[in-house]
């Protein structure tokens, strides 16, 4: 056996994005935000906003999934490997998104196997949290809740749920659509 010591444990590095930053890269998108919840407006609480950890860069998530990631390049909006860019012509696709997001990923929805409900659980129970603490306890200030934007610094994860599901628009090899 061999004594180690417990902070070189691993070489994995991450860090929490501090909240005053996080709020100046939300409020820079404020337009956009009003613009994206307007396309679902009975259920507009439900897009919440994510900060990338040293980019500053902001996604756009429907309960805990990233739909539209926004970076110096636009906005870009799709889930897998097929994005396209947000602008007018491709509002409708955005639309039909945020519908299928609404039905799927809804703790009313008939399909409890749709990879839309059955993807990213930790990040949907963290947007219920973030939303309400008091579900979580009462005691809780629900001002210190927020989602922190932490990323692991070992790769993006388009995957499972523990790991920060960022990117930062489209990566190489995605497809993009122009329209």
């Amino acid at each position: 056996m061999q004594r180690i010591d417990s902070g070189d444990a691993g070489n994995l590095e991450s860090f929490l994005i501090p909240r005053s930053e996080m709020e100046t890269a939300i409020a820079v998108t404020g337009e956009t935000t009003a613009r994206i919840r307007a396309m679902l407006p009975r259920n507009a609480a439900a897009i919440t906003l994510r900060v990338a950890a040293r980019t500053g860069e902001v996604a756009f998530c429907f309960r805990g999934v990233e739909f539209a990631p926004r970076n110096r390049d636009g906005v870009f909006f799709g889930l897998g490997k097929s994005f396209a860019r947000l602008n007018t012509g491709s509002e409708p696709r955005l639309r039909k998104l945020l519908h299928d997001l609404d039905i799927h990923r809804s703790p009313l929805a008939s399909d409890s196997k749709h990879r839309l409900y059955r993807g990213w659980p930790e990040r949907w129970l963290e947007s219920i949290v973030v939303e309400d603490s008091a579900k979580l306890d009462a005691l809780l200030d629900p001002k210190h809740f927020y989602s922190p934007g932490s990323r692991a610094c070992g790769g993006r994860s388009r995957g499972s749920g523990s790991s920060w599901n960022y990117a930062p628009g489209p990566a190489r090899g995605d497809r993009i659509e122009s329209l």
